[in-house]
């Protein structure tokens, strides 16, 4: 892994947890969160996807090391990109909202939903996550045009 794929993926990690977080930490409602996280996917793998593949999660790139597109070492390399642009994206946003806004919606944590267990959310979160991976997998195997278009919209999908 280079340097230019190490920022390629810490910037579009970035920018989906930046967009995703700011959306909810503003009040927007599900609908304007989902796009939040649907357009900044689709905008970032446009952006950089031909540099790192675009990944932007841990559970993707768990993926393309099933896939075998990369290796172990690069699952770490992208992991570490993948946390320091999330872990950046809530600096600024504390830094730009102030801590209190984010700490009021959890710093854009995930929290079950009343009444929802804690194995059905893992059930949840494993399903959705398996669309998502499939649809990645699809639009990579089958080497779909503008894959980012299928990928946010999966991505603001389950919203």
């Amino acid at each position: 892994m280079t340097a230019r794929v190490w920022l390629a993926e810490f910037i579009g990690t970035f920018a989906l947890v930046f967009a995703g977080i700011a959306a909810i930490a503003s009040g927007a409602g599900s609908l304007a969160t989902a796009a939040a996280f649907g357009l900044s996917v689709t905008v970032m793998i446009a952006a950089v996807g031909p540099i790192s593949f675009a990944h932007f999660n841990p559970a993707v790139t768990v993926g393309f090391l099933m896939l075998g597109c990369i290796n172990f070492r690069e699952l770490l390399l992208y992991w570490s990109a993948e946390l320091s642009g999330a872990i950046a994206a809530i600096l600024g946003l504390q830094l730009f909202l102030g801590p209190e806004q984010l700490a009021a919606v959890g710093h854009g944590a995930t929290s079950l939903a009343p009444g929802i267990s804690l194995i059905q959310g893992i059930a949840i979160e494993v399903t959705l996550t398996f669309f998502l991976m499939f649809v990645i997998a699809s639009c990579v195997l089958q080497e779909r045009t503008h894959p980012g278009i299928y990928i946010g919209l999966t991505e603001a999908a389950p919203f």
